[in-house]
């Protein structure tokens, strides 16, 4: 039942804690649940999905950065904690393309494995897993916004599960910060290059 974890039980039942909005309940037969008004409809009751995302404009022109952005074995360019990415399908990339990365993530390496489910060439792509940790899906849009500069919004979302999805409240922050220095870096790490 979503990120419900059992944290404790006393004479007065057994006390749950949803692990999104840190609050406990108790669920008892004896007594009446006590919970909070949020729980009701939190996201732990939707699939845990959470999401995360990151907008920044870059003084290069949009195609060009696209097809830095949209090509993955860039990543461990500026994605801190990447490690490798490769292509496992033959180019050119499209609806289809599929490939595999190792990542840093407290302090274990992970692997994971994708496939492009979106495509539209220099404006969009849409990565989903396949094989990992937990489910992820990432979309990355650039926007001409005039002829040598362009704005890219990604946008990531995960679906963690077991301890990870426990400590979805203290993880999600400090993924949230990782990626927007992430995007800092590719701003920085292309207009650097010219």
């Amino acid at each position: 039942a979503g990120l419900v974890v059992v944290v404790g039980e006393d004479r007065y039942g057994v006390h749950e804690s949803c692990s999104l909005h840190m609050l406990t309940r108790v669920v008892t037969t004896r007594y009446p649940r006590i919970r909070c008004f949020k729980h009701q409809n939190c996201m732990c009751q939707n699939g845990r999905v959470i999401e995360m995302s990151s907008t920044v404009e870059i003084h290069r022109p949009a195609e060009e950065v696209f097809a830095f952005v949209s090509d993955m074995e860039n990543n461990p360019r500026w994605q801190k904690g990447m490690k490798s990415c490769r292509w496992t399908s033959q180019p050119p990339i499209g609806v289809g393309s599929t490939y595999a990365q190792v990542a840093g993530f407290l302090g274990r390496e992970i692997e994971t494995a994708f496939e492009v489910v979106e495509f539209e060439p220099g404006e969009r792509i849409r990565i989903t897993s396949t094989k990992g940790t937990f489910p992820l899906d990432i979309t990355r849009n650039v926007e001409a916004v005039s002829s040598g500069s362009c704005r890219v919004r990604a946008v990531i979302k995960g679906e963690p599960g077991g301890l990870l999805g426990v400590l979805a409240p203290v993880t999600k922050p400090l993924a949230n910060r990782s990626i927007q220095k992430d995007y800092r870096r590719l701003k920085e790490l292309l207009e650097r290059a010219h």
